[in-house]
């Protein structure tokens, strides 16, 4: 399965990459929702795993921009540093609070992507 992640802080950025590596998923990364537009344009992700305050264009931004898009859609995660969003307040995507909601988000992700969490080997 091939997802994608998107955020402007490279440190976020590669910790996201290398967790979800670590699940066995194809993993590329973006360093602005302009990026990650560009991205989703080009190859057919299972998933988008995106932070919502980002240069160039936002989270909210890119969530429009992909429903926008043909037909199948890849599942959609966002995350923030601000709490003040509530978990399906502006989007009809799940939320998650970074740092705090990491692991969350990292299992919500692979249990929707594998139908119950991480394969084990």
């Amino acid at each position: 399965m091939k997802i994608l992640v998107a955020d402007d802080e490279l440190d976020m950025l590669e910790l996201l990459k290398e967790s979800f590596q670590d699940y066995g998923l194809q993993v590329d990364s973006a360093v602005n929702g302009a990026k990650a537009l560009e991205a989703a344009t080009g190859v057919r992700y299972d998933a988008i795993v995106s932070d919502v305050m980002m240069p160039a264009l936002t989270g909210i931004d890119l969530f429009n921009k992909i429903k926008e898009m043909p037909l199948p859609h890849p599942l959609l995660f966002f995350y923030s540093g601000f709490n003040d969003y509530p978990p399906y307040g502006f989007l009809d995507a799940p939320l998650f609070h970074k740092p705090e909601d990491f692991v969350l988000m990292l299992t919500t992700v692979t249990d929707a992507l594998f139908g119950g969490g991480k394969d084990e080997k």
